[in-house]
């Protein structure tokens, strides 16, 4: 782990300086896309200033959206295991940032939303045996297609009015199976697609990830079985006498 809470900045296994206050893992999850957001907003006004300009015209924008800006939360956004405070703290971060920039939508037709996939089959954890062993074939855990994911991105940013999400009654325990490009359609219902939606992105699934009494994440492609083990590990370094010293 090169930015972790439970390898605080001078130990060993940290990259994080010890004089700064700044954790890498934090500033790749938060602070650069709210940089990046801030630059896009920018050119996108920008942009919309110009065309008025060319038009010769005063009316007021157009509530058609125009731009797109799509963040990465994850379930992890939703949950609060002890194994990662900094990355979950930072997709939480993310998905109240999107949500805040909602109205953006209607006002200058730029339209901020996320997804916020499971676990995810990628190198990122195939790679990364802390990770890894965390996942169990034989606990039922199971991988979510970073294909699936992009494709619930670009439902997000193709212009559509609705997308496909899974109704209320398969989220809770069946009836939904495949993404909404091959699935029967039973199962599933659409949503308005506006800023500050929010895809969840599990096997199988999508489902809107609600502001208020929201279920949390579900199904498979949501769970790491092996999690006590590093939930020991955290207990066996507190216990040591020298941690964070």
């Amino acid at each position: 782990p090169f930015s972790s809470f439970w390898h605080p900045p001078g130990s060993s296994e940290s990259r994080d300086s010890p004089s700064s206050s700044h954790y890498a893992s934090l500033e790749i999850n938060i602070t650069h896309p709210i940089r990046t957001t801030q630059l896009a907003i920018a050119h996108f006004l920008s942009v919309r200033r110009s065309a008025a300009t060319a038009a010769t015209t005063s009316d007021p924008p157009s509530n058609e959206p125009l731009f797109h800006i799509i963040h990465v939360s994850s379930i992890a956004g939703q949950v609060t295991p002890l194994i990662a405070p900094l990355y979950n703290a930072s997709k939480h971060a993310v998905s109240g940032f999107v949500r805040t920039l909602a109205p953006l939508d209607a006002a200058y037709g730029i339209r901020v939303t996320a997804v916020a996939p499971g676990v995810i089959d990628t190198p990122m954890w195939r790679e990364n045996p802390d990770k890894l062993r965390l996942f169990s074939d034989e606990g039922g855990d199971q991988w979510v297609s970073a294909d699936d994911v992009a494709e619930v991105m670009g439902s997000l940013v193709d212009g559509r009015e609705e997308v496909d999400v899974v109704a209320a009654s398969a989220s809770a325990g069946g009836g939904a199976t495949g993404l909404p490009s091959g699935d029967s359609r039973e199962g599933w219902r659409k949503v308005k697609a506006e800023g500050g939606l929010i895809l969840e992105v599990s096997k199988g699934r999508v489902r809107k990830v609600e502001q208020f009494m929201d279920a949390g994440p579900m199904g498979a492609g949501n769970t790491v079985s092996n999690a006590k083990v590093a939930y020991q590990d955290i207990f066996s370094m507190l216990g040591s006498g020298t941690w964070g010293t």
